[in-house]
């Protein structure tokens, strides 16, 4: 039986499997080398019986090694030749060629400029695909560290809370993330499973009842989310370096000083409540959630919420439940 040819990437990345798939070879092409590695030197028609394809199929994957220099003809017969200089010449080129795209990007932008009359550092998405889109190249491109503010989906076809899509991939790779969360996220318990997911992945969560929208923003771009009015279309505006994206930074930190952390679920079934259950409910009072979700989260009936809140205002001398947020807050409860 043959044995695979693949190993771990040094990193452990997608590329053990697949290393030249997951530079856009063909699966026959790159089976191909594999076979011409293990058996050597073979004729294009023998090849083609080894794959278990036919003649044309095998003729087509050695023209594409071949375009790539990890194979030599001679003949009809084909020669696996060493991978390294090949794919170095090859890594080369695609460096030069993400180069011309942002030189590119940059001149595009000034002729766009010009004749849109817009900032050369925003964009304007407006389909709902797009917006998606540059949602997640935003944290697949992300290497230090992502700020948001979050209200979950928006729209009237809002898809079911999840996991921003690259987000625990860029958790994995040590990007930092702080994000706060209106408190109408934490309502639904699907969306507040998908916030602890990324908690207990590294992410830093805090909750304020008055998010007005979603912004996320990484060391290189902004991007604002947006559904029009009474439209099903999700639009987004893409803010680069500028003092507008500065400004953006400016707001999330507001929002970041004064919003309180998320609290961690409880481990086991609550029945009487402990300091710590106690100061879940402060932390979750002050988010703004009802009597109702926060007795959900912590185990207990909404009566013995209710009878808590009262006593603590009752102690703190508040006469509203914002007033015991704040006095809670000061007396270090929190």
């Amino acid at each position: 039986m043959d044995r695979p040819l693949t190993a771990a990437a040094p990193d452990g990345g997608p590329t053990a499997d697949h290393p030249l798939r997951c530079l856009g070879v063909s699966e026959t092409a790159e089976r191909a080398y594999f076979a011409l590695v293990r058996d050597g030197a073979v004729d294009v028609d023998d090849l083609a019986a080894r794959l278990g394809t036919r003649g044309e199929h095998a003729s087509l994957a050695v023209e594409e090694l071949a375009g790539l220099g990890l194979v030599e003809l001679d003949g009809a017969t084909a020669r696996a030749v060493p991978p390294r200089g090949p794919l170095d010449l090859l890594a080369h080129r695609y460096a030069l060629s993400s180069e011309l795209a942002r030189e590119s990007a940059s001149v595009l932008s000034a002729v766009w400029a010009q004749h849109t009359h817009a900032p050369s550092y925003l964009e304007l998405v407006h389909t709902t695909s797009g917006a998606l889109q540059v949602q997640r190249q935003l944290h697949e491109s992300a290497q230090g560290w992502v700020v948001a503010l979050s209200i979950g989906g928006v729209g009237p076809q809002a898809p079911k809370p999840e996991v921003a899509p690259g987000t625990l991939a860029a958790l994995a790779r040590g990007v930092e993330y702080r994000v706060v969360y209106g408190s109408q996220v934490l309502h639904r318990p699907e969306a507040l499973a998908a916030v602890r997911m990324s908690i207990e992945a590294g992410e830093r969560a805090r909750v304020f009842p008055d998010v007005p929208f979603n912004l996320q923003i990484s060391e290189r771009v902004a991007v604002l989310a947006i559904a029009g009015r009474g439209s099903e279309r999700l639009n987004a505006v893409v803010v680069h370096h500028s003092s507008l994206y500065d400004g953006l930074i400016g707001v999330f930190e507001t929002f970041w000083r004064v919003a309180v952390p998320v609290p961690v679920a409880a481990e086991e079934p609550v029945g009487s409540m402990t300091p710590v259950e106690h100061r879940e409910l402060l932390t979750l009072l002050s988010a703004g959630l009802t009597d109702e979700s926060i007795a959900r989260e912590l185990g207990v009936s909404q009566r013995t919420v209710a009878r808590r809140i009262a006593q603590y205002q009752q102690a703190l001398g508040a006469k509203s439940r914002f007033q015991l947020g704040v006095q809670a807050a000061r007396q270090g409860w929190l």
